[in-house]
């Protein structure tokens, strides 16, 4: 059902449309004013059993009669689950179009699959599962006898968890099961892809055929190991945690990347009404920061499965010589033909550097946002900025999958019981 609402900028009266498909959400926006550049910000949502304008700022409410303000108006279209149409402006003689519900409707399956899948992580956490995971997973990593407080109420979760454990005992067990409620109890397999985490249980495959000099290089350096896995581990749930509080902004590029039509958008056309640019920007930087610091996973699997030796880096570097290499410079050191290299498309330094210095500016009604680095310019759409967020996410998961493997095979090192149905 399509809601509109008509309101009128304070600044230079101009009449304005807001269009919005109701759904379970509510919906905020920020556009500007297409006359005047005013800023105007609300939210749209359910009150008492209605889908109407909850608030607004920098704007009034027009309640009737909104044909008697003027013979032309520009539209928003507002919705939170689809993607939308930008502003265009019309009489009250324009064509009749379509809902956003209708215009996106590509099947039933499109509805049915990529809409319902998307929305599983965000019923994870506002049925606050995602709280209660985030509470165990962090009490599993304090250490320092914490791990026992997760048994008891970690057994129970088990019981309605699609994990195949359903009781654990061991520390190497607490981990398996927490990272299996994180992976297919969460829904954000689906997020990144369902193929992805068939990749990863390969990965994990291809490195036990090299179990017996990664044990070696973990004896041999099992200190650092032991620091560096907690250290990756609690920056990876900030980052999902930072991820969960921005999701629902996220919710139409999901879609459409569950349903492989991203390539297919019409990126002038259409955008994401709810997109607060600054937070995705903020999360872009982080995911970006956080892949720098972790993908050396990826160069020692690498250095042991071509080179024979986890400290042999490419071209004969040694350890001491590769960090000398700035984190950024080492992305073009990464050879795709080697077995455990990633595409790092979606790192873009000039838009780091960009968002880093402060250096943005944004078309809000075009969806448009421009990244000045010195000389260097490059333009985004929303829609293009939250899939690059997504592809971040996708590396993220891949560097933990990288991670939890490594780890299982350190419990192995510290004598714990190694068993082989543990995935």
């Amino acid at each position: 059902m399509v809601v509109n609402e008509f309101i009128q900028c304070k600044s230079c009266n101009t009449l304005i449309n807001l269009r919005a498909q109701a759904g379970y959400m509510s919906i905020p926006f920020s556009i500007d004013c297409p006359t005047c550049s005013s800023n105007i910000i609300g939210t749209m949502g359910e009150m008492e059993n209605n889908f109407v304008l909850i608030k607004i700022r920098n704007a009034k409410r027009i309640h009737t009669n909104p044909e008697n303000l003027a013979d032309t108006y520009y539209s928003f279209e507002l919705s939170a689950e689809f993607l939308t149409r930008k502003v265009l402006q019309k009489s009250w003689t324009s064509d009749y179009e379509l809902s956003p519900f209708l215009r996106n409707f590509n099947g039933q399956a499109f509805i049915n699959q990529s809409i319902s899948k998307a929305f599983v992580f965000l019923n994870f956490i506002s049925e606050h599962k995602w709280d209660d995971l985030k509470r165990l997973i962090n009490l599993n990593l304090n250490g320092n006898g914490s791990q026992k407080y997760t048994l008891v109420s970690l057994n129970e979760k088990l019981q309605e968890s699609n994990s195949n454990l359903k009781k654990v005992k061991t520390p190497l067990e607490v981990s398996v099961a927490l990272h299996h409620m994180l992976l297919v109890d969460s829904g954000l397999e689906f997020i990144f892809g369902q193929k992805q985490l068939k990749d990863y249980t390969n990965y994990a495959k291809k490195i036990y055929t090299q179990k017996d000099v990664l044990i070696d290089y973990i004896k041999e350096n099992h200190s650092d190991i032991d620091s560096k896995i907690k250290e990756f581990h609690q920056e990876f749930m900030n980052l999902i945690n930072e991820f969960a509080k921005i999701y629902n902004q996220l919710l139409p590029v999901v879609s459409i990347r569950i349903n492989n039509s991203i390539g297919e958008t019409d990126l002038e056309g259409l955008g994401i009404t709810t997109l607060n640019y600054e937070q995705i920007n903020q999360f872009y930087s982080h995911s970006y920061e956080f892949i720098l610091r972790n993908m050396n996973i990826i160069f020692i699997l690498n250095n042991i499965f071509v080179r024979g030796d986890a400290l042999k880096y490419p071209n004969d570097k040694s350890l001491d010589q590769f960090n000398k290499i700035s984190d950024y410079n080492k992305l073009s050191k990464i050879d795709s033909s080697e077995p455990f290299s990633k595409p790092v498309d979606s790192l873009k330094n000039k838009i780091r550097n960009s968002i880093a210095h402060y250096d943005v500016s944004v078309e809000r009604n075009l969806q448009m946002i421009t990244y000045k680095d010195r000389n260097n310019t490059e333009k985004l759409w929303y829609v293009e900025l939250a899939n690059l967020c997504l592809e971040n996410l996708s590396l993220a998961f891949y560097l933990n999958e990288l991670y939890y493997t490594i780890e299982k095979y350190k419990f192995i090192v510290d004598g714990v019981p190694f068993n082989p149905t543990l995935k």
